[in-house]
This record gives structure tokens, C-alpha cells and sequence, in this order.
């Protein structure tokens, strides 16, 4: 894939073309790399040390490794490669004491043996996935001075015509949970800054009302109060407000509340429908949706409703615009012939680049925390599942199976539960 980074740049680049023996102080200025000629880091993943036979151990080791590639920084290889030593080395040991697991790590240098990493997490057996995705993230923050998004989550729409419910999964797919469980309809997910809260709309009360999730307290509670019809929340980046669409009377437009539930007021006021906002990452501008123009196309206003202008001229048929975290791309859906696609371009409307192979429908693109991914909905297998590329359309790979899903959206960072302890 051509690789976009944030990265301490004289390290990875060194590291990648298999040069060891490299080190970069803490403070060294970051820089944007956009490649085709990137090279992934070579690591070595050793089988993890254990006391006794375990399966576990294995099963870890795997999840590991393939956290790592999927981030995109690194490629995992045997300890030769091509008669030359690879780049870095992963060495773990596991051990448990009843009910709790203790996984230690350490990352180093092939050829000059430096440590780069050390650390240990205790954590509950039963969330060993978990404590492998913390570990990924541990060894990207380690070499990359980025944050990894293996401990990330992916919220999402399941289920058929009568009964939709959100439910929340690990970024590969794995430990399924749902959120909702009501005999109606749940739509459009959209998660705090924090992690903390999920908004959505749901039908579970005989109106389409703007729901919030607490994952504190397991429960839902209603944010709305007149009986109009509530849609796709967005939240500011700093966790304050939720922007969403309000349809009275007919009429769509782009209203603001307090997170606290008070509005703040309507954003746009046209008689054409506005709709699906998405935050700029710095929380001045957002981008949305509205058909002003005689057909939906891909808009930009400030976050006061202000200095509207359009972004889409290239195509009949725009929506679903996500700002990607690093400020530079919104993706978005657009009609083409062969049906609807997933498309990138620059915050300035240019560059428009489709990401996705055709051969059916791809829509709900929502980008990963780092920017590097985009997960997206895709009903190319003849029915709608959940599935994830990189920024720039490549290296796709599909997380549901059983049809009925789509409206994908990806966490911010979540906390480490507080069963865990790293060291």
C-alpha cells in the first residue's frame, strides 16, 4: 500500500530498508510520509515462552502478529530473510497464577541486541485478546511514536427489516457484543471522544429519537424531546456538543446540542435537505450532505453554520462524508455506474480518488483513530457485511459473515479496563 505516517521519520525509514542500530531521542521532530517505495519493518515474532502446553499461548502470539502487519508499519518474517537479519526482535513469555495471565514483552534490535521495549501486563485470562491488542500497541508506540488502534472497536448496525440492533466489536472481527435489545428499529452509531458514550437513533419508543449508550453504567437513555425525526449524530472533537439532523415538518436540516442534551441551535435553515455532518478534527469546520444543488453532493460550513460552501462537483450523486483524524481526507460515497463507491479527496474538494474495486455496493465509510484505515459496509458478497481497507483502498479484509450489517463506526482509543496493570 502507499503508506501515510506520522512517525519519528529517520528510524522507520532506516528500520524499513533493514538498517539496525539506529536511535532517535524521544523529541525528534515528526514527519508526514507519503511513499509508494515505503518498506514495512521487518519483525521477528517468537513463539511466547510458557511454563506449561498452552494454546493460549499460541493464540496470542497470533493475534500479535497479525495486530502488527494490519497496522501497516510492519511485515512479520522469520528470523533470516534473504540471508539477512531482520529488522527487530519480539520476545514474549506468559505465565498465570489462577485466574490471571502476565505476558511479557521486550523488543529489541537484531544486530545490536538494543532494547527498545520492556513491559509486562497483568491481565484476566478470559480478555486474552485484549491483553495481545494492548501489546501490539505497546511495540507501535515503542518503534513508531504513534498510537496503535488494535484496542480500538467498531460499532455497527445487524439485524434484518423489522429489528435492527447496534453491537460493538474488536477491530478483527472478534468478542461480538450488543448493545441494544429492543424489538425495533437502532441506526446510526456514533461514539464520544472518550469512548465512553455511543449516540444513535432508535425507533425503541414509537419515535426515531437521539439515544445515548453509557458503557459506564450499561444503559441507554433518551437525549431528544419533541416527537421529530432525529439522525446521524456526530460528535465535536472535544466531546461537547453532538451535531445531528433534524427533520421537521419535511424538512432536514443540521442542528447542535450540549452533550448534556440542551440545543444549541439549527446549523443550516434551507428548504433542501442537510444532512450527515462530520467534524473537522480540529472542531471548526464540519462537512454534510445536502441536495441544494438539485442532487446530494458533499458540502463544508464552519461549526457556527457559517461560510457554506460545496465540495463535490465530480460525480451526479455525494453523501456520507467522514473527516478522516488527520485532517487531510474525507472520504465519501458516490453513485457511479456500477454502483455506489467509496471515494477520498482533499479537504479542498480536489484529488477525488475511488477506493473501492466496483462489483457492487460499498457504503458508511468511517476511518480508523490513526487515519491509516477505513471501515466501510459492502454488499459485494450479494449482502451487506462489515469490512476494513487502508486509506488508500487496498489490503481489504471482511470482519462479518452473516449479512444485515453496515453503518460501521470506529472508536476512538479506549482506557485500558482497570483489571489490567502494565508495568
Amino acid at each position: 500500500m502507499k503508506t501515510l505516517l506520522s512517525l519519528k521519520a529517520r528510524m522507520l525509514l532506516m528500520l524499513g530498508m533493514g538498517i539496525p542500530g539506529c536511535s532517535v531521542a524521544q523529541n525528534e521532530v515528526y514527519l508526514k510520509i507519503q511513499s509508494e517505495r515505503f518498506k514495512p519493518v521487518e519483525i521477528v515474532v517468537e513463539d511466547f515462552r510458557t511454563d506449561e502446553p498452552s494454546e493460549l499461548a499460541s493464540a496470542m502470539r497470533d493475534i500479535l502478529e497479525k495486530d502488527l502487519e494490519f497496522s501497516g508499519y510492519f511485515r512479520a518474517v522469520p528470523p533470516e530473510v534473504r540471508g539477512r537479519p531482520a529488522a527487530v526482535l519480539l520476545k514474549s513469555s506468559l505465565s498465570f497464577r489462577g485466574s490471571t495471565g502476565n505476558l511479557r514483552c521486550e523488543l529489541s534490535e537484531t544486530v545490536s541486541k538494543r532494547r527498545i521495549l520492556a513491559r509486562s501486563l497483568q491481565f484476566p485470562i478470559e480478555r486474552f485478546r485484549l491483553a495481545a491488542h494492548r501489546t501490539s500497541d505497546s511495540v507501535i508506540r515503542a518503534l513508531i511514536g504513534d498510537e496503535g488502534v488494535a484496542c480500538t472497536k467498531i460499532a455497527f448496525v445487524s439485524g434484518g427489516r423489522k429489528s435492527k440492533q447496534v453491537k460493538v466489536m474488536d477491530l478483527d472481527g472478534h468478542d461480538v457484543r450488543q448493545i441494544t435489545a429492543n424489538d425495533s428499529l437502532n441506526l446510526s452509531p456514533a461514539w464520544s471522544p472518550d469512548g465512553l458514550l455511543l449516540a444513535f437513533t432508535s425507533y425503541a419508543l414509537g419515535n426515531p429519537d437521539l439515544f445515548f449508550y453509557s458503557f459506564d453504567g450499561n444503559r441507554a437513555f433518551r437525549m431528544s424531546s419533541s416527537r421529530d425525526l432525529y439522525t446521524s449524530p456526530a460528535w465535536s472533537p472535544d466531546g461537547k456538543a453532538v451535531a445531528y439532523t433534524l427533520t421537521v415538518r419535511g424538512n432536514a436540516d443540521i442542528y447542535l446540542m450540549e452533550a448534556a442534551g440542551k440545543v444549541r441551535g439549527r446549523l443550516t435553515n434551507n428548504p433542501a435537505i442537510d444532512c450527515a455532518p462530520s467534524w473537522s478534527p480540529d472542531g471548526r469546520e464540519m462537512a454534510f450532505t445536502s441536495d441544494r444543488s438539485g442532487s446530494p453532493q458533499i458540502y463544508l460550513m464552519d461549526a457556527d453554520g457559517g461560510n457554506v460552501r460545496r465540495l463535490t462537483f465530480q460525480g451526479s450523486y455525494n453523501d456520507s462524508p467522514s473527516w478522516s483524524p488527520r485532517g487531510d481526507l474525507i472520504a465519501y460515497v458516490s453513485r457511479e455506474p456500477d454502483g455506489f463507491q467509496i471515494f477520498t479527496m482533499d479537504i479542498n474538494g480536489e484529488n477525488n480518488r475511488r477506493l473501492t474495486p466496483g462489483g457492487g455496493n460499498y457504503e458508511d465509510p468511517s476511518w480508523s483513530p490513526d487515519g491509516m484505515h477505513i471501515a466501510y459496509a459492502s454488499h459485494s458478497g450479494g449482502r451487506w457485511d462489515i469490512y476494513v481497507m487502508d486509506w488508500d483502498g487496498s489490503d481489504s479484509q471482511r470482519l462479518t459473515s452473516t449479512g444485515g450489517n453496515f453503518a460501521p463506526a470506529w472508536s476512538p482509543r479506549l482506557p485500558l479496563p482497570e483489571d489490567f496493570v502494565e508495568r
